[in-house]
């Protein structure tokens, strides 16, 4: 079981584990800042091969832009220091790749900066010659943060509930934007807008259609955008499009 956040000093594995740091303090600032995880990326132990630890799939929030992680295992670790223990954080990139940060072995180790552009998901606690890490030496740092309304997308993208206006990337490829089915959306409005010089087309999902029966709709110029919205009736409403819509 990983620690929490900050644990009490009667509940940590080592003491270390249960005082603050300013780096906690500027994580928790971060999250006010629109950085933090919006679901999912747990920090477990692997177990085998033993100097290394997992990061669940998940979604999290830099700035504001939405990245999503797919799952991570064995993210190395460096070798503990043969005198004195070490603090690693463990984050997520602007990539969506996970990164282990060593910190500096000392009598009273701090935590290593956050690096540029990146979510803190946990610290590790690496004792001096320790070479198996268990979930215990884990300290939790995610702080979750509501999902985004907005966000931009450089891949396909399938929309879901964390969408409302989209921008899609398309400087350097077609892109591709999936609805979600219309009837479980009921009520649910998303603006999708190319940006970039190649196309982005948007498609239903299922047998749901536009509401001048056409099944996908194409944004042929940099800057186009198509407004719909759903009623649940298998329907996707356009509201107005900007641009060349095809």
């Amino acid at each position: 079981m990983t620690m929490p956040f900050l644990p009490n000093e009667a509940d940590a594995t080592y003491e270390d584990q249960a005082e603050p740091d300013s780096v906690d303090f500027e994580i928790l600032l971060d999250a006010h800042q629109l950085t933090g995880v919006v679901s999912g990326c747990a920090v477990t132990e692997s177990g085998t091969p033993a100097q290394t630890v997992d990061v669940a799939a998940g979604v999290v929030r830099l700035l504001g832009k939405t990245i999503t992680a797919s799952a991570q295992t064995d993210k190395a670790v460096t070798a503990a220091n043969g005198t004195n223990p070490r603090i690693d954080l463990i984050s997520i990139n602007s990539s969506g790749t996970a990164v282990v940060t060593a910190g500096t072995a000392a009598a009273q180790p701090v935590l290593p900066d956050i690096p540029a552009s990146s979510v803190p998901l946990a610290t590790l606690y690496v004792p001096a010659n320790d070479n198996v890490h268990g979930d215990a030496q884990i300290n939790d740092k995610r702080v979750f943060i509501p999902a985004a309304s907005a966000g931009e997308y450089a891949t396909a993208r399938t929309l879901d509930e964390t969408d409302n206006v989209v921008n899609m990337d398309s400087s350097g490829a077609t892109r591709a934007v999936t609805l979600p089915d219309n009837a479980t959306y009921a009520g649910k409005s998303f603006l999708v807008r190319r940006d970039g010089t190649n196309t982005v087309t948007v498609t239903r999902a299922g047998s749901d259609t536009f509401d001048d029966a056409a099944t996908s709709k194409s944004l042929d110029t940099d800057g186009a955008s198509i407004g719909i919205f759903s009623i649940g009736d298998g329907e996707w409403k356009i509201v107005g499009t900007s641009g060349t819509v095809t």
